[in-house]
């Protein structure tokens, strides 16, 4: 269904296609059988192309950051029991130096009316324990149970597409 492959539950679906299949080869419909065959192969295919660097099977969301000639792009994955089921990006006006106020109020921003919010998040980079203090406590009061969000110098997916994306925008905008 729909709902499962957006909630990236592969397995379920790729269940119910090959009994489809055995069903249609049991009933000589072999056309039928082959376009349910390929369509076992394309979910493969999408399964596999879902790379995920994280070696994570739980519920998380991975925040990348890129800045460059005073533009800043925030990329977010949502990771839900590890594999990506939704990504987005934005644009802040701000320099490498403004990246730590530019996260924190992107998280706080964000998280403020979000109708889920995972027990982990991750930002490509160590923060200032007073504002991690202030985003953890804030978001673990909205939900009622304990966020964390974690930074290091982990170089994540989100923050590869960060730099991809602001790349991709610069080649087709002039400055």
């Amino acid at each position: 269904s729909y709902v499962q492959f957006f909630e990236g539950k592969y397995d379920g679906i790729e269940k119910d296609i090959k009994a489809q299949m055995e069903e249609c080869s049991a009933n000589l419909e072999f056309e039928k059988a082959g376009a349910l065959r390929d369509r076992l192969y394309a979910l493969r295919a999408i399964r596999q192309n879902q790379r995920v660097y994280l070696d994570i099977e739980r519920d998380v969301d991975a925040i990348g950051l890129y800045s460059d000639c005073g533009e800043t792009c925030v990329r977010m994955l949502e990771l839900r029991q590890g594999r990506i089921v939704g990504s987005s990006t934005y644009f802040f006006t701000g320099e490498e130096d403004e990246k730590e106020d530019i996260l924190k109020n992107f998280i706080m921003q964000y998280y403020e009316d979000a109708p889920f919010i995972p027990p982990l998040i991750l930002v490509p980079f160590k923060m200032e324990e007073d504002d991690l203090e202030v985003i953890e406590k804030t978001l673990t009061e909205q939900l009622g149970k304990n966020i964390v969000v974690q930074g290091g110098t982990f170089y994540n997916d989100a923050v590869l597409r960060a730099f991809e994306t602001i790349a991709q925008c610069k080649a087709v905008r002039p400055d």
